[in-house]
């Protein structure tokens, strides 16, 4: 989905990645979402300000934002401080947007969701299940999913306390449409190894149980 405007899904193809820097554990920061608009919030995204796309649902398929409560993720940016905009959906349709939301490392963030920042407008989002399968005999600390058009590796999809072990799955949420959207995807294992590589969205490769399954594998590592 586009800020503002539409939506999205995916295909892999395995491409080069541009413009991103290597993972240094130390620049991590924390984020923590705090809910309190009086509702479970079903869908948080966490958006770079340079991109045009909102992105992956980072609570996934598995996760609720429940009312009066918190949830932490890491996040990682470029520069000392970075910009983000932030959209949650709760259990009513209802929407809340936060547009340039400063992150800074002088401190770990922290993001309160309010009935103040209730958006107009609520889209109607249909999405894809996304199952990234670690097919190597590591644990990956981090998985990041960012949109190309984004400087940034932006947010670790799996929250501060989950990892993904070997042959465990983590699965997401993409929002679903009918535009082709670039995002490229790192993942981290236990000995800071990187694998990467740049899915291409689109709603036409989900298989008959509206899955797509994506391998996270050796042929991933980067040089």
């Amino acid at each position: 989905m586009r800020k503002m405007r539409s939506l999205v899904i995916l295909i892999l193809v395995c491409l080069p990645l541009s413009g991103l820097f290597s993972f240094e554990p130390d620049y991590l920061n924390r984020v923590t979402f705090v809910n309190k608009t009086g509702a479970d919030i079903w869908y948080v995204f966490l958006s770079p300000g340079d991109s045009g796309e909102w992105g992956f649902d980072i609570l996934g398929s598995e996760r609720v934002l429940e009312a009066k409560s918190s949830l932490s993720f890491y996040v990682l940016y470029p520069d000392s401080e970075n910009n983000f905009d932030i959209m949650a959906i709760d259990e009513d349709g209802n929407t809340f947007i936060l547009y340039d939301e400063l992150f800074s490392d002088d401190s770990e963030i922290r993001i309160v969701i309010t009935e103040s920042a209730l958006d107009d407008e609520n889209p109607e989002m249909g999405f894809v299940e996304v199952e990234f399968e670690n097919q190597t005999d590591y644990e990956m600390m981090y998985v990041f999913v960012s949109p190309s058009d984004s400087n940034m590796w932006g947010v670790d999809m799996m929250d501060d306390e989950q990892t993904l072990g070997s042959y465990e799955t983590l699965s997401l949420l993409a929002p679903s449409g009918e535009e082709t959207i670039s995002y490229d995807v790192m993942a981290v294992d236990e000995d800071n190894d990187e694998y990467t590589f740049t899915l291409n969205v689109h709603s036409d490769y989900a298989d008959s149980e509206d899955v797509i399954r994506i391998p996270i594998e050796y042929g991933d590592l980067s040089d």
